[in-house]
């Protein structure tokens, strides 16, 4: 490689690393509104409901839409406490338990993939 190509690929890696600079600030940006706006919606979701539940009206018409009163079941996330916590409950055997919570832990499916990050 001569050394007016190796420096044509530094200028061209210098822009690609602004470039990706850039849109790694633009992210932060725009993942900081979406938690401000999250947060602004929460709150004016526990209000709005208040007000439906405390007046008895589950339906609020908005211009052609309606707003509705519902509930919403949220699990909480599969973890491996869990698991063998419940397992525990289900099964007598203590090694039972430990062997299918090591088969468990140990056939996940790792997926490894090369990337960029700022330390």
């Amino acid at each position: 490689m001569n050394n007016n190509s190796l420096s044509n690929e530094k200028q061209q890696i210098g822009e690609q690393i602004q470039q990706w600079i850039l849109l790694d600030n633009k992210l932060k940006e725009i993942q900081e509104q979406q938690r401000l706006l999250r947060t602004q919606k929460q709150e004016l979701n526990g209000q709005i409901c208040s007000y439906m539940k405390r007046t008895n009206n589950n339906k609020i018409k908005i211009n052609d839409e309606f707003l509705k009163v519902c509930d919403k079941k949220e699990y909480a996330p599969l973890t491996f406490q869990y698991v063998e916590s419940t397992l525990e409950t289900i099964c007598s055997k203590p090694e039972v338990v430990k062997k299918i919570m090591a088969t468990l832990k140990d056939n996940r499916t790792i997926k490894l993939t090369t990337d960029i990050r700022r330390v």
